[in-house]
């Protein structure tokens, strides 16, 4: 009997023994494992550090962007204006220009007019000298 309840305690033993032997086994990959799940987190990490900087300076340049096509709009907008305030004046000259050349055509017009005239009344005056220098005769 005690025989055979040291036989049990021995097989009791053994298969504890053979299951803690197993699970030291089993925890070192548990630790190996939990190892590599560290290297892949701080791996990761660093790659999701890498990207939100990359996300930020891309937002940065978009933002960059956004401003310099809003600066551009408005300085076309200026340009459009002044652009359209130009061609309102060349227009405006433009009619002072024929209104120019009109008032100088009617000004040679009554000029020669007045030459002629005054060209008649010299040759009219030179008539009536002459008829009166005959008449004075």
């Amino acid at each position: 009997m005690l025989g055979n309840k040291c036989d049990h305690v021995d097989r009791d033993r053994k298969r504890l023994e053979g299951e803690r032997e197993a699970l030291g086994v089993e925890i070192g990959e548990l630790k190996a494992e939990a190892r590599e799940n560290r290297k892949k987190n701080q791996t990761l990490s660093i790659r999701n550090n890498q990207l939100q900087t990359e996300r930020d300076r891309i937002t940065s340049l978009r933002k960059e962007a956004e401003y310099e096509k809003n600066l551009t709009v408005a300085g076309v907008d200026a340009l459009t204006r002044e652009i359209e305030h130009l061609r309102k004046d060349t227009d405006q000259d433009k009619k002072k220009i024929i209104d120019l050349i009109r008032f100088r055509d009617m000004m040679s017009k009554s000029i020669k007019k007045a030459e002629d005239e005054n060209y008649r009344n010299k040759d009219e005056i030179q008539k009536k000298n002459t008829e009166i220098g005959m008449l004075k005769q």
